[in-house]
């Protein structure tokens, strides 16, 4: 036209040819994307879009997009990696399979990122397919690609069919400039660099930052490194696993999130190189809380975190410093499928469990007595909080997925809150000093754990001053499987801003935090919090001071798996063992037998384990089970690399008994849960041909195909053993009477009637692959007693249909734990554990029962219990549980607990041996939760006993009270 056009609401007259109008609309002095229409010359011309980009730290980059071209997007060839136009950087995708991406979207995204290219290519694709977009940034054009026509770039976005998003098999491609420009060292030269080694290792970095200098506090350090940490570097820093290298500033790359619940889980490749040497693999956790020796567990903490810093001084990848243990969630109900991971059911034991490990790992034993040591490494408590189901099915079928730990809400009154699923956590922050949490995977009454301000407030309160982290994908799954808010930007605003989850397990921080800023979800001082958190992390672990004086610098290959780990190690297996039954006693097995008459009459066993007749014969073994002879079955989940061979059951007794005994062993079984007639005959032929039978039952963590599986995102359906299992040890037991039950497992199994028929059972949960077999054999061979207790109580079969898997509640009928349960009687206790050798209690000082009241002039007082080995042959270890038990408590809101545990102590007794312990009752330990409207516990004034137990048989009472 002769004259300046008049274009229409969705577009705007050209500033430099008056007579065509380009596509979009201005809004103030900001230019934003309304429409692409490829078949107008004039729009294909320009396309402006506006980026609220922030970077450097500093000002609003106002960016313009430009038509770049339309390109072929192909794969060569089968198998062959595509050729992308774009030279890809990342790749970002929308939520919901597309239906609101456009061609705005795409730059956006790129663009507050860095990057100058958009490509965005996809279709519109018949249901059940649906559309599917995907937007490509980069920094240049792939010159192995082909230039197609426009027409190939034409299909309407499903967002906005006004606009264009490329096409099938094809890509249109953006270009942005902004101004200020995008920041340097993100497509164009990086940003200079300093020499590569430990953060403030470079002189440069002495002189010019003074996060550097140590003679500031840590948070005069923090004040200077922030805020040089760009927004477009922040994503990657708060990102497990690996947060990225700075090296402008100096700052080498941190790895986020080292499993460690027993032991340094890695990978064997990173045991190449290291003279043979590699991780030590303790017991499960749940063996370690079964010991209740928190000695032994702080041992192997510090073990732990020993070979997390050796590791590390070895240049070893994926190992960090932050290890992503100990789990101290309760074990609620025996169904979950990681109850061998956690420790108890009681929140006093996972709280000391918790503590124990904490302070072991944290505070290590290297120059304990300089007050500006660093940490050894980090704990992150893992999951809070009511965290306690995978994947469960009510029919029991779990491909339907009716309850995922994704989408699962816990309904949690405050009240049990206060006394069952927080005690532990806090115990561990206030007496541990944990200074790492990971969120839960669950909602927490309708919030997602990583969203709660409830629990970040909780925390505060107890002074927690550490990280938190996400677990694996949750900020990305508060959006898909919570449903908690509609996009990533969104769940990462409730991340930060009410959760303060500073770690990201997952990519939603590294590819959308700029994007939740860009939109205003997030500011800098929520970014800053997170940043500061967690290299406040860093500074304590002494990442950012000198190497030299630092003993922790030292620890290399001959600090893994050394003596003192393999002695932590066997005692730590030794002193799991749980022996619930041993009628006769059949139990220790002596190695020879006497035959009074003759060799064709009836064996006698000898009275003492180490007695040898000298008409004697050695006696025989078969060692019965799937799990007999397996090394893997003994470690359970989480587990580490072997280099060598361990021994299973079955070897381990082998080279246990005199040379030329019988050993045999007969697996009686496919695997786990398949049954074989032919396997189970030959183990029943084997059984009735010797001496004795040592039958592996349980459960297994590695292969989900089978019965009797149980692990992280498995639930168990069925409380008791397979059913193929539960045939082999009737036809086991009636072929051979002389049989031991050896149990491996993590979940409580309903022992209804082996309870009844087998004459000895052994639990042994799984008791590790390197000293967990030799424990078993030495405990059978009466080369020490086991003294193990559960922690936790075993259900009769009936539980699983009186009870609700889902319900959280501690006090709904028939209850959950020691506390609370009245249904059928447990087949055994909480607290239970036999021994070789038999105990008594008395009470110390006078040898009466003391008489305790506390006053509001007397907060604590204590008593004394001796503790005596009454058994004339055999050393043996006995744990001391102190409890209290509400009589008449009238202000607290029932239903009151049975008793409740607050104190515990372990003692190794020879025989006639005594030990006194003391036994403290505080006002800081006799406590009840408030209601179930508040959060808290407190001393309420009342009558009370005092109980002291061994978890079975005699017990001590004495009355005492609470007064005004």
């Amino acid at each position: 036209p002769s004259e300046p056009i008049v274009c229409g609401a969705n577009n705007f007259r050209s500033s430099t040819n008056p007579s065509k109008c380009c596509c979009g609309k201005r809004s103030g002095v900001v230019l934003t994307m309304a429409a692409i229409s490829i078949g107008t010359s004039a729009c294909v011309t320009l396309l402006v879009v506006m980026s609220q980009l922030i970077h450097l730290g500093m000002g609003t980059a106002q960016c313009t997009s430009e038509w770049d071209g339309c390109y072929t997007d192909y794969t060569p060839a089968p198998g062959v990696p595509p050729v992308r136009p774009v030279e890809i950087a990342i790749t970002v995708t929308p939520s919901a399979q597309g239906q609101n991406f456009t061609a705005a979207w795409c730059v956006d995204q790129c663009a507050i990122r860095g990057y100058p290219l958009a490509g965005i290519t996809g279709g519109e694709h018949p249901a059940p397919q649906g559309n599917f977009y995907y937007c490509y940034c980069g920094c240049t054009i792939n010159t192995a690609t082909h230039v197609a026509s426009h027409s190939d770039c034409t299909t309407p976005c499903a967002g906005n069919h006004s606009q264009q998003c490329g096409g099938n098999g094809h890509m249109l491609v953006l270009n942005t400039t902004c101004t200020p420009p995008l920041p340097p060292g993100i497509c164009g030269p990086p940003a200079p660099g300093l020499p590569p080694g430990p953060a403030c290792s470079q002189d440069v970095a002495k002189r010019n930052f003074s996060f550097c200098n140590t003679s500031l506090d840590i948070e005069a350090r923090l004040d200077d490194l922030v805020p040089r940490i760009l927004l477009t570097e922040a994503g990657a820093q708060l990102t497990a696993r690996q947060s990225p290298a700075i090296p402008r500033l100096g700052i080498p790359s941190f790895y986020w999130g080292t499993n460690a619940i027993h032991g340094v889980r890695i990978g064997s490749s990173l045991c190449q190189g290291t003279n043979g040497r590699c991780v030590t693999s303790f017991p499960q956790a749940l063996n370690l809380a079964c010991s209740f020796n928190v000695s032994n567990i702080a041992a192997m903490g510090n073990v732990i975190g020993r070979e997390m810093r050796a590791l590390l001084n070895l240049n070893k990848s994926s190992v960090g410093l932050t290890a992503w243990g100990p789990t101290i969630n309760i074990i609620r109900d025996p169904r979950w499928g990681r109850n061998q991971e956690t420790a108890s059911e009681d929140p006093y034991v996972s709280g000391e469990y918790g503590r124990a490990f904490t302070a072991g790992l944290q505070q290590g034993d290297i120059d304990t007595n300089s007050p500006s040591r660093p940490l050894q490494a980090v704990a992150t408590l893992k999951h809070v909080a009511a965290y306690s189901l995978e994947d469960w099915s009510p029919s029991g079928n779990f491909s339907d997925h009716t309850y995922t730990r994704q989408t699962f809400n816990a309904v949690v009154c405050n009240r049990d809150l206060s006394e069952t699923y927080l005690p532990a956590f806090e115990r561990a922050i206030r007496r541990g000093g944990a200074l790492g949490i990971m969120y839960s995977c669950s909602e927490l009454n309708g919030v997602p754990g990583i969203d709660s301000a409830f629990l970040r407030d909780q925390m505060a309160s107890w002074g927690f001053r550490g990280y938190r982290t996400t677990d694996g994908g949750q900020v990305a799954q508060t959006v898909s499987s919570h449903h908690w808010v509609p996009t990533i930007e969104e769940s990462i605003h409730f991340a930060l801003a009410s959760g303060e989850s500073d770690i990201d397990d997952g990519g939603s921080y590294h590819n959308s935090l700029l994007a939740a800023y860009a939109k205003g979800l997030v500011n800098r001082s929520l970014i800053d919090r997170a940043l500061r958190n967690t290299y406040r992390i860093r500074f304590l672990l002494g990442l950012f001071d000198p190497d030299a004086g630092q003993a922790y610098k030292k620890l290399g290959v001959d600090d893994l798996n050394d003596a003192h780990a393999q002695s932590v190690n066997k005692i730590a297996a030794e002193e799991s063992l749980v022996l619930l039954k041993n009628d006769g006693p059949l139990l220790p097995f002596a190695t020879t037998k006497t035959m009074p008459h003759g060799p064709n009459d009836t064996n006698v066993e000898t009275t003492d384990a180490r007695e040898t007749a000298t008409t004697s014969a050695l006696r025989s073994w078969a060692v019965i089970g799937p799990n007999g002879n397996s090394t893997e079955a003994l470690m359970g989940s989480y587990g580490m690399p072997l280099l060598q061979p361990y021994p299973s059951i079955f070897t381990a007794l082998q080279q246990s008994v005199p040379a030329g005994a019988l050993v045999a062993y007969a697996p009686g079984m496919i695997d786990n849960g398949r049954a074989s007639p032919t396997l189970a005959a030959a183990a029943v032929a084997l059984a009735a041909k010797v001496d004795n039978v040592v039958l592996v039952l349980g459960l297994q963590t590695t292969n989900s195909a089978e019965e009797g599986y149980e692990s992280e995102q498995h639930d168990r359906f069925d409380l008791g053993l397979p059913p193929a299992q539960e045939a082999l040890a009737a036809a086991v037991l009636a072929a051979n009477k002389r049989c031991v039950v050896v149990l491996i497992h993590g979940g409580a199994l309903a022992l209804d009637t082996l309870k009844v028929t087998a004459p000895a059972i052994l639990d042994a949960h799984y008791p590790g692959a390197m000293t967990g077999a030799q424990a078993v054999a030495d405990a059978l061979l009466g080369k020490f007693s086991p003294g193990g207790k559960l922690s936790y109580s075993v259900m009769p079969h009936a539980f699983q249909h009186l009870s609700n898997f889902t319900s959280m509640s501690m006090t709904t009928a028939p209850g959950r734990t020691y506390k609370y349960y009245t249904g059928p009687a447990a087949l055994w206790g909480f607290g239970f554990g036999l021994s070789y050798t038999t105990f008594s209690l008395a009470w110390g000082d006078t040898g009466s029962a003391p008489n305790i009241t506390l006053t509001p002039f007397t907060d604590a007082q204590a008593t004394s219990v001796v503790v005596t080995n009454t058994g004339t042959s055999m050393a043996g270890d006995e744990v001391v549980q102190a409890y209290f038990q509400p009589l008449s408590v009238p202000g607290a809101q029932p239903p009151l607990p049975k008793r409740v545990l607050f104190q515990f102590e372990r003692v190794h007794l020879k025989p006639g041996e005594s030990a006194t312990i003391t036994v403290n009752v505080s006002k800081a330990s006799i406590i009840l939760p408030l209601n179930n409207e508040t959060i808290g516990q407190m001393a309420y004034i009342g009558k009370y006993n005092l109980i002291i137990s061994r978890g079975h048989g005699e017990e001590l009472t004495a009355p005492f009270g609470i007064e005004c």
